[in-house]
């Protein structure tokens, strides 16, 4: 659904990059990602929107891990502000979406913001605006900022590796050369075909580990591998120290994309990356994060 977006828009960036010399990679790679996964929650929106959206999440995320002092010029001051600005927007945004829905109530095509509105439990119960909201500014921030560092660290990584980039590099190179004359772009079907590197950017997640924890409560007491988690017990997963566990992962600090190899008859080879889990409808921004790297630097070699 939103391939062809996502591959133009890449093929795009990277023009435009090879003729501005030198550039923070980041910066653009976020810059980039968010486009994308505005695209995928809003559809089409307006560019002031999206730059407004931007400067406000870049706030909000100095914050993030800022200590607690809530004065004036302090990080995490401007992060709560910057989350009500946020708020804000999205309200507005959200508004202008519900009374669109109600002079198009035949609209066919839909994003993820219409999808959020339209969802209804069990007991035809809907979300209310501010749960809409609170779900778009946690998942608009997690997809860019998760697939921006790991689009950066896959690409810098496979440099420093040219075994695996020279593998990846011959990957891409035969899906083109099975290419119709008169398909343009990417499919879903050649993605699917990118084996190699799909385990090199799993390798990247592991190895770099951009989500470095989480934090839950147990609603109930909750039995694992023989220990009990009393119920309203807090509970911290570090993901880092999973995915550096030698018992899990052998040799954890070596870059080794084969260790995803389902084929492979080593311990841990049917393991995967942890990263951030949580509701359903996450799985239409996850569909973007495995695809935006991939298409990142599929489309490297051709600038």
């Amino acid at each position: 659904m939103y391939l062809a977006f996502m591959d133009e828009l890449m093929k795009n960036e990277l023009e435009k990059w090879s003729k501005m010399g030198r550039i923070e990679l980041l910066t653009e790679l976020r810059r980039l990602t968010f486009k994308i996964i505005i695209h995928i929650f809003l559809g089409a929106s307006s560019t002031s929107v999206m730059e407004a959206l931007e400067k406000e999440y870049t706030k909000l995320n100095y914050g993030m891990r800022a200590l607690r002092i809530d004065l004036p010029g302090f990080a995490f001051h401007k992060a709560f502000k910057a989350r009500k600005n946020l708020v804000s927007i999205f309200q507005n945004v959200v508004n202008e979406r519900r009374k669109e829905k109600l002079e198009n109530p035949n609209k066919t095509t839909k994003d993820m913001l219409d999808q959020l509105i339209d969802a209804e439990d069990e007991n035809g119960r809907k979300l209310a605006d501010d749960e809409v909201i609170d779900i778009m500014i946690m998942y608009l921030n997690v997809g860019h900022e998760s697939s921006g560092h790991t689009t950066m660290w896959a690409t810098l990584i496979l440099q420093q590796h040219p075994q695996y980039f020279q593998k990846a590099k011959q990957e891409q190179e035969e899906i083109v050369k099975r290419r119709p004359a008169n398909q343009k772009g990417m499919t879903m079907k050649e993605y699917r075909q990118m084996d190699f590197l799909s385990k090199a950017i799993d390798e990247t997640m592991r190895y770099i580990t951009f989500s470095l924890m989480t934090f839950r409560e147990a609603k109930r007491d909750v039995k694992l591998n023989g220990f009990l988690i009393p119920k309203g017990w807090k509970v911290f997963v570090c993901y880092r120290a999973i995915h550096q566990d030698p018992q899990v992962y052998p040799n954890p600090r070596i870059f080794d994309p084969s260790r995803f190899d389902k084929q492979a008859n080593q311990p841990g080879s049917q393991c995967f990356p942890i990263q951030i889990s949580g509701w359903p409808l996450e799985l239409m921004a996850y569909a973007y994060l495995a695809v935006s790297p991939p298409s990142m630097i599929a489309r490297s070699e051709e600038v």
